[in-house]
């Protein structure tokens, strides 16, 4: 059992541990609402998640809205510290340290009503169509890596909508929820459109803070992030800042078993 100095020293060494890790976060993503955004208050709810649980343990973040592969180039040299909301997958946690997962994204292909497709079987399947997708994402290991699909690379997911509106590609490869928030905001342009939600999900992903392991102190970073980030889940702060930012809570990540 610890002496009354061994409980002393312990405490001033923590202390000075908690002072030494405080700093400023410098969090960097691209606009993708209705997750996360410039134009969307406090940032949107990811962003707003991130910022508190920073806060709470005791840190200052900030961020930076920038193209999706200019983000991941800004934390992989050192010159920011945390991607915000990245999904995994197994290259890029060769250089990243992974958060808890923080919401769920359904990503599927969505077609315009005239494709007269609603499911597949298998992604053989859609070898005939054009599918747009944007450089740098993760949709699913097998769409991913299925080199025999005709797949049409764009820079972000609103030219990819754009093409799908124009009739330049047949499908595209999105999250549900940012297809429905952009098209949305673009139907007075084409009203007459109508789309097809198509069977079954490519994946359904979670959103996760990323943090270059070539950062020194990532792991502590990430640490204290996911503890505070717990907090929240259990004090109810996390599905009170969905509800703030109009989020389902079907995207809310489920308390384990």
């Amino acid at each position: 059992m610890p002496s009354p100095l061994q409980h002393f020293l312990l405490s001033i060494l923590s202390l000075g541990a908690v002072c030494a890790e405080a700093r400023e976060i410098k969090m960097v993503t691209l606009n993708w609402p209705p997750f996360y955004g410039e134009k969307l208050p406090d940032g949107g709810p990811l962003t707003e998640l991130a910022t508190e649980a920073f806060r709470r343990a005791g840190h200052t973040a900030s961020i930076e809205f920038l193209p999706w592969t200019r983000a991941l180039e800004e934390v992989k040299k050192q010159r920011a510290d945390i991607v915000l909301g990245a999904y995994y997958n197994h290259e890029r946690a060769r250089h990243y340290h992974y958060s808890q997962p923080m919401l769920k994204v359904n990503v599927g292909l969505v077609a315009n009503s005239e494709a007269r497709l609603t499911q597949y079987s298998s992604l053989r399947d859609l070898t005939a169509y054009r599918i747009g997708v944007c450089k740098n994402f993760v949709n699913s290991p097998a769409f991913d890596n299925a080199g025999y699909l005709q797949k049409d690379v764009a820079k972000n997911q609103i030219l990819n909508i754009r093409k799908l509106q124009r009739d330049r590609v047949d499908m595209i490869a999105v999250s549900f929820e940012v297809f429905r928030y952009e098209d949305g905001k673009m139907h007075d342009q084409h009203p007459e459109q109508s789309h097809v939600f198509i069977k079954p999900l490519l994946s359904q992903q979670a959103l996760h803070l990323m943090m270059a392991k070539s950062i020194p102190d990532h792991q502590s970073i990430i640490n204290d992030f996911n503890k505070a980030f717990q907090e929240m889940r259990n004090d109810g702060t996390y599905l009170k800042i969905l509800k703030k930012h109009k989020l389902d809570h079907s995207s809310a990540i489920p308390d384990p078993p």
